[in-house]
């Protein structure tokens, strides 16, 4: 991606998630051009289940349990514009219109303020946040010792204050961290606004021709254990067990669904700052009206809920404090164009934007990770675990006083 931009793009997206505006702008794994998808209107498509997806085409995006306030949607794909330079064209002209500029010199000057503050995160609430964890881990690790589970996988977030936050910058800074990520920049009045960058594949293909992975068990980047993608000798039982019983499960939800399967793994995959283990899998699905039924079948995997998975759901959605929302649910284009490309939403954060007449510049980011735990798991390391993940995307928000 390349090229110079003559006008703020991060102000033409900062007034159209003030305006409630839904959009997706994303860019998938391996590619290197960004698409936008822009509904024209506010009227979302809402899915009840899962078998509905079927029938939608656009940008889904589902949360891990769907609840009044945590909808599954799809944005209509009203317009569709991929290529950097044909997306920033978009934005340039869409500035120049009379009802955004109107709008925008009303309500959008304190975007320009000259004062840059990176707060960082608010350790106070932090160390609430980690309290927290140490109870839910607790109350999790009991349950994974009475053996009602194999694992459970416990999430948590941080909360980061930034002034101001640039969203375009960042999505274009992650793009350049992450090229073998799913990178997405999504907005609309039921979701909010969610950055990320995900290295899970839920289901992605078309016509009869599909893939997806298990990815499960962690290790920093740097660790001399990832180094050798083939050399699974210096992880841990913990991390190949974790692997392992998500990778049965995989197999166990397609065959019914699939013909032909492929299976290539476990092997070592690197994310950004941290490594996992990784199992693909090709298949020839033998009916493609199913595929809804198939991604209700798959979501959500073990490598963010637990075993035995349906349970496990229960228990997460009852026992764990924080409310996950999107975090770990999925998002892409789905049947857009023939393809679907649907990814767990990891690695991402929630970005709480003010109202422009409650003035005030600053931004609230909620930085969503978790991990697996076994009955070997320890609380410490599991924190740390989901800490390191979080760098990930944090590591791509754009720091305006460095010129990202």
């Amino acid at each position: 991606m390349s090229g110079k931009i003559n006008f703020d793009v991060d102000h033409v997206i900062a007034s159209l998630i003030a305006q409630d505006q839904p959009f997706a702008l994303y860019r998938l794994p391996n590619e290197t051009e960004p698409c936008l998808i822009m509904q024209d209107d506010m009227n979302l498509v809402e899915c009840q289940s899962y078998d509905e997806l079927g029938e939608c085409s656009g940008f889904l995006m589902a949360p891990f349990a769907l609840s009044k306030d945590a909808p599954m949607v799809v944005l209509k794909a009203d317009k569709y514009i991929c290529g950097f330079s044909a997306i920033t064209d978009f934005f340039q002209e869409l500035s120049l219109s009379p009802a955004f500029s109107a709008y925008s010199s009303d309500t959008s000057a304190k975007n320009c303020a000259e004062e840059v503050i990176f707060e960082g995160s608010n350790e106070s609430l932090w160390q609430e946040q980690q309290q927290c964890y140490q109870a839910d881990f607790a109350t999790f690790h009991e349950a994974l010792n009475e053996h009602r589970f194999d694992k459970l996988v416990l999430a948590t977030r941080r909360a980061f204050i930034y002034q101001p936050f640039k969203a375009f910058a960042s999505f274009m800074k992650a793009c350049k961290l992450y090229p073998k990520m799913m990178v997405s920049l999504v907005h609309s009045a039921k979701t909010g606004t969610w950055l990320g960058a995900t290295p899970e594949i839920l289901l992605k293909g078309q016509g009869k021709s599909y893939q997806t992975m298990s990815l499960a068990g962690t290790m920093l980047s740097s660790d001399e254990a990832c180094q050798n993608p083939n050399d699974l000798s210096g992880w841990s039982d913990k991390d190949r067990l974790e692997q392992e019983y998500v990778t049965t499960y995989i197999e166990d939800v397609i065959k019914p669904y699939a013909l032909d399967i492929k299976e290539q793994g476990p092997y070592i995959a690197m994310a950004g700052p941290v490594c996992h283990l990784r199992t693909d899998f090709e298949f020839t699905i033998k009916d493609d009206a199913v595929i809804g039924s198939l991604i209700g079948k798959l979501h959500p995997t073990p490598a963010v809920c637990g075993l035995p998975k349906e349970e496990a759901y229960q228990f997460i959605v009852e026992s764990e404090s924080i409310n996950r929302r999107y975090y770990s649910g999925m998002l892409g284009p789905i049947n857009l164009e023939g393809q679907s490309q649907i990814f767990v939403n990891l690695r991402c954060m929630e970005v709480k934007f003010p109202k422009p007449s409650e003035n005030n510049e600053k931004v609230l980011a909620l930085a969503y990770a978790g991990g697996g735990n076994l009955r070997q798991s320890q609380c410490h390391l599991e924190l740390q675990e989901a800490c390191n993940k979080m760098r990930a995307i944090c590591s791509a928000i754009a720091d305006p006083t460095k010129g990202e």
